[in-house]
């Protein structure tokens, strides 16, 4: 009697080791739709960070012109602020 014993032992572990298989499926494919992500979000700072660093770039080179736009736009902004434009 022993040997049907071991038998259905054997056939619940069976079902049990294809039930985890299926997890890990569900896991891998889980974890590749979070990498896909975190690769998306990666890409999208890579350009934020490389534009900051244009700008920057920009005012290293050119930084009367920037000064110049700042008064500029100050002045404009401080005109508003008045309520006219000269």
């Amino acid at each position: 009697m022993p040997v049907p014993v071991q038998f259905h032992v054997l056939a619940f572990e069976g079902r049990d080791a294809h039930a985890r298989a299926g997890g890990v499926v569900q896991a891998k494919a889980t974890v590749d739709s979070l990498m896909q992500v975190v690769e998306a979000d990666t890409s999208e700072v890579a350009d934020n960070m490389s534009s900051t660093a244009a700008l920057i770039q920009q005012v290293k080179e050119r930084p009367w012109i920037t000064f110049g736009s700042a008064v500029l736009v100050g002045y404009i902004l401080g005109s508003l602020a008045d309520g006219k434009i000269v």
